[in-house]
């Protein structure tokens, strides 16, 4: 990069749907069935369709992990036409590409043959490492668990996907803890030269 040189890309968000398998006792995005979202094709086309209008040149895909383990969840699938979010998914990301936009998907811990069939309609893909330590605050959050997670980004590595992941700073661990997290991203980057950007991201209570 040059010097004084700043680049950027601007996104549009989509937030496909807040039912999650994981119960983070300090998120704010997940909900439970009553109040939960979850976008249809239309919907989803919808923001898009705006965000390129307004400049934008990628499409940041968020959901809650697993959101198929809920009633609601599988109804909504099958009102789409799909059977599992990794098909919407990938269905979704093949649209984004035709309308000239880079998708980059977050989608939490998925198999590798979910990751797969993903690695072929995005751009990149991410999962926020959090940490490495067992934390009180992931008890009820079975994909939440550090070994399943850094197994995930090595799994993208070999994959050879680039990616995105980072640490949540203020959810109980210690320094150490964030020191070891940040040497075992720059380990599987070293390993597989997959790891574009490496966000610190501070926990900040909601009111």
């Amino acid at each position: 990069m040059m010097k004084g040189i700043v680049t950027y890309s601007s996104n549009v968000f989509v937030p496909l749907t807040n039912l999650c398998r994981n119960r983070c006792s300090y998120c704010g995005f997940r909900r439970e069935e009553g109040e939960a979202s979850f976008l249809s094709p239309k919907e989803v086309f919808s923001l898009v369709l705006r965000g390129k209008r307004a400049g934008c040149s990628e499409v940041l895909l968020t959901l809650g992990e697993r959101p198929e383990v809920h009633p609601l969840g599988r109804e909504k699938l099958r009102e789409f036409g799909y059977r599992t979010t990794s098909e919407y998914l990938q269905e979704l990301c093949k649209y984004i590409l035709k309308l000239g936009l880079l998708p980059h998907t977050n989608a939490g811990v998925l198999s590798e043959g979910e990751l797969e069939g993903l690695r072929k309609y995005n751009a990149s893909m991410g999962l926020m490492l959090e940490c490495v330590a067992e934390l009180e605050a992931h008890r009820e959050s079975p994909g939440k668990d550090p070994e399943l997670r850094l197994k995930f980004i090595e799994k993208a590595g070999r994959l050879r996907i680039p990616f995105t992941t980072g640490l949540l700073v203020g959810i109980g661990e210690s320094r150490e803890e964030r020191e070891k997290s940040l040497e075992e991203i720059r380990r599987l980057h070293e390993k597989y030269g997959h790891i574009q950007e490496v966000i610190i991201q501070p926990f900040s209570p909601k009111p």
